[in-house]
């Protein structure tokens, strides 16, 4: 198991990644935190719809996601535009 976190335009992004039962096969789950709270998580949920052969792909490509997510909710819906919180 590996895990990894950072602050991303304020939220803060957790992976972690998981062998599954000695196989070389690997996944991960995904959390992450409103900006200001490691209390008030807005996702929080594996990544089971990818496995991979390396625990370095699955790090990769969730938190990949994770700031992909985090570009979503820190968009400005009111004018389309994308805003650093």
């Amino acid at each position: 198991m590996s895990k990894t976190s950072m602050v991303y335009r304020g939220f803060t992004i957790e992976a972690t990644t998981f062998e599954l039962a000695e196989s070389g096969r690997y996944t991960s789950s995904l959390m992450i935190s409103a900006p200001g709270s490691v209390q008030t998580r807005i996702v929080d949920l594996p990544v089971t719809h990818h496995l991979f052969t390396s625990p370095a792909d699955a790090m990769s490509m969730t938190v990949a996601e994770g700031r992909m997510l985090v570009d979503f909710f820190a968009m400005d819906r009111a004018t389309g535009a994308t805003t650093d919180r």
